[in-house]
């Protein structure tokens, strides 16, 4: 094995670059990506060229896998692939990097993603959400599929398509991000879909969802250096797989297959094959929880039976590695589902969860952690188990867990709903300061209530760690803040001290 996993993120944040790296994190393999001050934000892109020395000097040094954005090398991230600054010549120019990387390390594998651009404008200010929130529902002037960014970007993930057909790419995933009521660019993904049929050599996927794709993509490397090919079983009724979220364009059982398959995994009909189980939560009419935040509103609160609970238990005591896909709502986990799972101790035994931004961002996510957790735990039976091992995955996964909790669960149902409505411009702070106090002394007061309930003092499963358990001795908020200045999203960083037991022994290892 070379030096782990290099990265080329979508753009800064957390999302994008830490998630990715926690998953990884999950296999004890190193995933690195240039500094994070390179990588652009809201406002300014990447900067191309110091990305371009790190990227060459990285790979110089022996890796296992390259997994990169095209939009960020093409245009400079996400908020840069919306603007038309950028010429289709130019763009395809930056892209040239990839070629030169094909033919200077021959056998590396190049996982690549791009997206197909969003229906609605970017938000940078409390006039651009209004105007988001018009076209997201129907009622403004969506893109109309003319536009100079729009056309640029479907030329040039029409030219990706071909290049996957020429193996420049292993793989290459081309989501699509948010689309407005009645998908006014259909057409566009449909368009892919038959260039992939045609050129992509079999390497294309054009499927639903944005920032989970780098995750995704990390996965199926990791399952790629391990030789294995999980077997996911889907438990859900076919009502429910047919349900179309809000803010996407396809269903969610077409989503969960699409991305299943993007970490290198095959679907079984039957769970006592499957490795991982894929247990997706969503209503019919999903309300985006951050929209009721800021007007106020409370949602209904969702019921879980003791059958549903009963039956990932039963998932967990086989071994497999069950994974939550929390989309109840969007933009925020549940709190009665998220406590139902608390309080029967099953959340920190399970293989993986989200709740947060969109359902096809939840369920890659869930998707990536289930298949990782998955070969790992194949991988130390293989092994015998060392004990070391399994503590280290143990770690991670109870880490990547806790950091669900806290952003998903605790951040979106906590502060973000009392901060929504005291503040006046919720996408672009006038006081970032004081919105970061505010985030910090409600995280810190809500952790804090959380730790002493759940965690202090108690006996902790946690999924693949056979014969130990983990014990937290204390806990803390280790760090919050906006990343790109505004309430719709924060890092929120917990900090636990643990103990590892033998179990049934009590004595500390």
């Amino acid at each position: 094995m070379n030096d782990g996993i290099v990265l080329i993120p979508l753009d800064s944040r957390p999302a994008n670059t830490r998630l990715p790296k926690q998953i990884a994190g999950l296999a004890g393999i190193p995933l690195n990506f240039p500094p994070i001050e390179t990588l652009g934000d809201l406002y300014a892109p990447a900067d191309r060229r110091r990305i371009d020395e790190w990227l060459f000097k990285s790979l110089g040094n022996g890796v296992d896998a390259l997994v990169v954005s095209i939009d960020l090398l093409a245009y400079g991230g996400l908020v840069s692939s919306r603007k038309p600054e950028v010429s289709f010549k130019e763009a395809l120019n930056n892209l040239k990097i990839l070629r030169k990387i094909r033919r200077r390390f021959g056998d590396l594998p190049i996982f690549a993603f791009n997206i197909i651009l969003r229906d609605a404008i970017t938000i940078t200010d409390a006039a651009t959400f209004e105007a988001w929130k018009l076209q997201m529902n129907g009622a403004g002037a969506a893109n109309n599929g003319v536009s100079p960014a729009r056309r640029r970007n479907f030329e040039i993930n029409m030219e990706m398509v071909r290049w996957a057909g020429e193996n420049i790419f292993d793989c290459l995933i081309i989501g699509k991000e948010d689309t407005a009521e009645g998908n006014p660019n259909a057409a566009e993904f449909a368009a892919l879909k038959r260039e992939a049929g045609k050129y992509g050599g079999g390497r294309v996927s054009i499927q639903t969802g944005t920032d989970e794709l780098a995750s995704l993509l990390v996965a199926r490397s990791i399952n790629d250096l391990m030789h294995h090919r999980p077997a996911f079983y889907i438990d859900a009724s076919e009502k429910d797989l047919e349900i179309v979220p809000r803010y996407e364009p396809a269903k969610i059982g077409d989503t969960l297959r699409a991305q299943i398959k993007s970490v290198g995994g095959r679907l079984v009909k039957n769970a006592e094959k499957a490795g991982a189980v894929i247990v997706p939560k969503l209503a019919e009419n999903q309300k985006d929880l951050f929209l009721e935040q800021l007007n106020g509103a409370k949602l209904k609160e969702a019921t879980v039976s003791a059958a549903w609970l009963k039956n990932i238990e039963k998932h967990i005591e086989k071994g497999r590695a069950v994974g939550i896909v929390d989309a109840i709502h969007l933009n925020g986990s549940s709190p009665a589902l998220v406590k139902a799972l608390l309080k029967s101790k099953l959340y920190f035994r399970l293989g993986g969860y989200a709740g947060w931004n969109t359902t096809a961002n939840s369920s890659g996510t869930v998707i990536a952690q289930a298949a990782v957790a998955a070969a790992v735990r194949r991988s130390m039976g293989r092994k015998g188990g060392l004990e070391a091992d399994a503590i280290a995955y143990a770690m991670a996964q109870f880490e990547l867990l806790l950091n669900a909790v806290a952003n998903d669960y605790l951040f979106s149902t906590g502060p973000r709903a009392e901060m929504a409505v005291a503040i006046d411009t919720p996408m672009s702070f006038k006081h970032p300061a004081e919105a970061r106090t505010a985030l910090k002394q409600g995280m810190e007061l809500e952790f804090g209530k959380f730790a002493k309930k759940y965690l202090i003092g108690k006996t902790i499963e946690v999924y693949g760690l056979q014969g130990w358990a983990l014990e937290a001795t204390g806990g803390r908020m280790a760090e919050t803040y906006f990343p790109w200045n505004r309430l719709f999203e924060a890092v929120t960083i917990p900090e636990i001290d643990l103990n590892v037991y033998a179990t049934g022994s009590g004595e500390d290892d």
